[in-house]
């Protein structure tokens, strides 16, 4: 990739699972799909217009912060709906030991009761963990993401390797990371930043050694846990 670009910037793994390489050519940024497994380049990339606003349509309802609490807000009805259901469900079975046997009813009721049965995991899987990720978006649950970092042991500042020769890379599983972010090219001081899911290091550009690494917390583990129940990210 740096073979192609001077200047890399990023390389970002998204929620989807594809891999976009960010960098400067001529001073201008611009972005392009790789693949993982080569580095070439599959296409440029430009931000689909349509994705975003869909993004944007289930996280808020293309309101802002007024659309989230409003997500939010819909998430929560979600789950009551899902464990009142049960509820009644297992009341008019008899119980809960017997939830699983076939439902009893008029011709109405019994596909209403099996259909919501069936659906009744997802829903309130979805619920539930869209009820955590909205608390955790106006900080009323912890997503770990402010946690303290490591001291970081200064960088050897010597002639930098292909970073394909890093050991501290060649290591990283690519279904979790999260972004490894370039040095500066005129700093030999300056060092990799690795994210991914298990924790954020610093790498020497030089040697391929780990200079600093903040493992997640707790509740970043959680957190990182509930994402990838709700969207399938790193599963």
């Amino acid at each position: 990739m740096q073979l192609r670009h001077a200047e890399v910037e990023r390389i970002v793994r998204t929620a989807s699972g594809s891999v976009i390489a960010y960098y400067f050519e001529a001073d201008l940024p611009s972005a392009e799909l790789v693949d993982p497994l080569t580095g070439q380049a599959i296409r440029p990339h430009e931000p689909s217009n349509l994705t975003r606003t869909i993004t944007n349509l289930h996280r808020s309802y293309l309101m802002g912060d007024a659309g989230r609490v409003a997500a939010g807000l819909g998430a929560a009805a979600m789950l009551v709906l899902c464990v009142s259901g049960a509820m009644l469900l297992a009341a008019r079975l008899g119980g809960w030991a017997a939830i699983l046997r076939p439902s009893r009813g008029t011709p109405t009721q019994r596909p209403h009761c099996e259909l919501g049965r069936f659906a009744l995991i997802g829903l309130t899987l979805s619920a539930l963990t869209g009820c955590w990720m909205s608390l955790a978006t106006f900080g009323v649950l912890p997503d770990g993401a402010a946690a303290e970092v490591a001291a970081l042991v200064q960088p050897s500042g010597a002639a930098r390797l292909p970073p394909g020769q890093l050991a501290a890379l060649q290591g990283v599983d690519l279904s979790a990371l999260r972004e490894l972010t370039f040095p500066y090219r005129n700093d030999l001081t300056d060092s990799y930043t690795l994210t991914t899911a298990l924790g954020t290091a610093h790498v020497d550009a030089a040697t391929g050694q780990v200079l600093n690494l903040t493992p997640n917390g707790v509740a970043r583990q959680v957190h990182e846990t509930i994402v990838m129940l709700h969207t399938g990210r790193g599963a």
